[in-house]
Formats: C-alpha cells, structure tokens, sequence
C-alpha cells in the first residue's frame, strides 16, 4: 500500500528474509525494494514476518526512513535536505535556495501552494494535495539581476479577431501568417501497416517533406535504412533541462544521432528540451546548445521546445511574458551563432503563453497528433506552422518501436 502511494516502481525481483516464501506474490517486488532502498530496518533475525498484523511503530518507522524531513508547519526551508521532504502543512510552504536529495512530496492535505524558489531537486516531485507547486525565479537582488521582459521584446500588434481558448479570449496576432489548410488537403497513404500509414498533402501551395524527430529513447538507429523509407530530414534532441531539478543534460545519442543522420544525406537539424523561468536561463541553455553543437555540421534548424503539462514543471506559472522572452532570447542566440532558431510548442503554450507577434521571424514547428479515427486530418491551430508534428506512432525502417512523424510546408 505505502509502495503505491508513493508511486515507487518495484525493481528489485526478492528480497533477502528467511520467510521470503510466506510473502504474498503481490507483494515480493515491493518488499524487495524497500529492503534496498533502506525503509526496512527492524526485521528481526532475519525474518519479514508477512503473516503479523504490521504495527503503528513499525509503519511509523518505515514513512520514517522514507522522509528525510518533515514540514508540519507552513514556514520557508532554508536548508538543504539530503534525502526527501515530505510537506503535510495544509497551507503549503516555501523552499528557498535549497537542494533535495530525494523527492518532494506534497501530503493529501495541503490545500495551498508550495513554491520553490533556485531549489534542485534530484528526485520527483510526488503532489497529493489540492495546492499546486510553483517555481519562482529568484529574487532580484544587485549581485545578480534578472532580464526584464520588456528588454528583451516588443509586444506584437494584434488583430481585431480573437479566439476562444480553454474559457479564455485570445488574440490573435497580425505578423504571424494563418493557417490556409482545409481537411481536403490530406489523406492517409493506404500502406496495409496502419502504423507506417502518412499523412499526404494535396493541396498545391506548398511543396512537403517527411522527416522524424528522436531522442535517446529510439535506442540505435540504422539512418541509412531510415533515409530509404522516404524521410528526407531529422530532428535530433541535442539535450534538456530537468522539468524538477533544472540541471542541463546532454542526450547519450545526440552526436552519434547527427553523424548518422548526416552521413545518410538527410537534412538534420536538433532541438532542446527547454525549462527556463528567466531570460539568463534561456541564454544558458542556447550557449549549453552551441557548445555541443562543436565540431557537428549540421544544415537543419535548431529549436527551443519549452513544455509544461502541470504543476511538477519548474516552470508552471512563468508569465507569458516570460515565457516569451525567453524563446525570443534563446532564438535570437542561436541565431547570432550562424543556426536557423525553431520554436516547437503546442496549442496550450501558443495560445496562452506566446506572444505570437514576437515570435513571427523564427520557423514554426507544431505537434498534433492524428489518427484514422480523427474527425478532421488538417491541424486545427490557427497559424501556419512550417514543421507538422503530425504522430508520435509511425513506424520506420531502422528505427525498433514508433517515432514521431512530421510534415515540412515549404511555400511554392
């Protein structure tokens, strides 16, 4: 019960008691990592005792050696935490400046929220509270100050239409080209493999070009057998930042993904997954780009792809303006550099988080996904995007498993 609570994956195949074999079947693999992980710790001479009723002490003594320290009260944590922090304060709490070994864990009764202030944390953030996490940058201070918004952009001029999102009204803006795709203009190829079914564009005003995006996650891949499928570009991942702990990470098989891709005469280009909440943040990640991108030649654009799906991101509740400045930024470095700058977002981040006039000059790149089920097979947002993320379920030559498909529009 507590292992599916906390969500903890049970790895480990047995653990190591004399009555190993009175433990329930359900039960072995989660026995066997807490044993691991340290949370067992009063067995005694050896043995596991499935069959006993477990006691409050001892159930006290296993959330005890889950949580390194324990929040009951809402005040701000100064201090480093080398294992987990567990926060039952039912008006949450501030973490400022800190580093948490472990996870972070939100109780079922936190009602309000906690914000992080420059934390690290190394392991997840576990939320089963009502509240919310919300990462802040750290305050200005004269040792170091933080870009302003309005130093970075000019807010973009905006239509007299607007569009509504999620319950909202949004505007739309005047720079940034419409969408012109009707539902007529594709259709499924009629492969017999559903999964190695494309969309195929029939419209005359733009000319296209098939290409995937990978990361680590494809494991090998055979690119020359990749660019005899008909794939004409790719889309690296280069590296990212982490959604909870904000350290930047390279991706194992970037280098190794561009040679291939290059040496298979496919257009390559790279992406980074992106968190930053500050403008510094955002340069530190295109500089964490160029660097890597050293020595690798490649003739394909380089794009920012910043994500937030919910409240475990660090950067949930970043600003528009922000969040703008920060793409605008990123590119703008990555331009400076000699690279084509890209920005990939869905409609969320779009509509609700870019000011899409500020946007305008970079290439688009844009994921909705499709099926044979959808009702209509042209992207509904209401701008042009250059790059179409159009499934992540394809299947193709040399890659083992699906990959993410994409359309290129290039205007006739």
């Amino acid at each position: 019960m507590i292992g599916r609570a906390f969500r903890i994956a049970p790895e480990t195949a047995a653990p190591d008691y004399t009555d190993t074999d009175q433990i329930a079947e359900y039960a072995m693999a989660y026995v066997g990592e807490f044993e691991v992980r340290g949370y067992l710790t009063d067995s005694a001479a050896g043995t596991f005792r499935p069959t006993d009723p477990i006691t409050r002490a001892e159930l006290i003594n296993i959330l005890s050696n889950m949580v390194d320290t324990l929040v009951k009260e809402t005040t701000t944590v100064t201090e480093n935490v080398s294992g987990s922090l567990l926060i039952s304060a039912a008006d949450g709490a501030t973490l400022k400046g800190i580093q948490i070994g472990g996870d972070l864990i939100l109780a079922p009764g936190v009602t309000k929220d906690v914000t992080l202030v420059d934390c690290v944390i190394q392991g997840n953030i576990r939320n089963y509270g009502t509240g919310e996490v919300r990462f802040e940058a750290p305050q200005i201070t004269p040792e170091s100050t933080v870009t302003k918004p309005s130093e970075v952009y000019k807010p973009g001029a905006t239509l007299d239409r607007t569009l509504e999102y999620g319950g909202k009204t949004v505007p739309i803006y005047r720079d940034r080209p419409l969408n012109v795709f009707s539902d007529v203009d594709f259709i499924w190829t009629d492969e017999e493999n559903e999964n190695r079914r494309r969309l195929e564009y029939l419209g005359g005003e733009f000319r296209t070009r098939y290409g995937i995006d990978v990361s680590s996650f494809q494991g090998e891949i055979d690119w020359d057998a990749v660019a005899d499928d008909n794939i004409d570009f790719a889309m690296v991942r280069v590296g990212f930042r982490g959604t909870g702990t904000g350290s930047l990470n390279t991706d194992k098989y970037y280098a190794q993904n561009i040679r291939g891709a290059m040496r298979a005469g496919l257009e390559t280009g790279v992406y980074f997954f992106a968190q930053a909440v500050t403008v510094e943040e955002a340069i530190e990640e295109a500089d964490y780009v160029i660097s890597l991108l050293d020595g690798l030649d490649i003739n394909g654009p380089v794009a920012y792809d910043w994500e937030m799906h919910d409240s475990t991101y660090r950067v949930y509740g970043t600003s528009p303006e922000m969040a703008t400045a920060c793409a605008v930024a990123f590119c703008e470095r990555i331009k400076d550099a000699g690279y084509t700058p890209m920005v990939y977002a869905g409609t969320y981040v779009t509509y609700m988080k870019y000011d899409q006039g500020a946007l305008a000059d970079y290439l688009s790149w844009y994921p909705e996904y499709k099926s044979e089920k959808s009702e209509k097979l042209c992207p509904t947002l209401v701008y042009h995007m250059d790059y179409w993320q159009f499934s992540s379920t394809r299947a193709v030559a040399g890659i083992n498993g699906r990959v993410d498909m994409n359309i290129q529009f290039i205007r006739r």
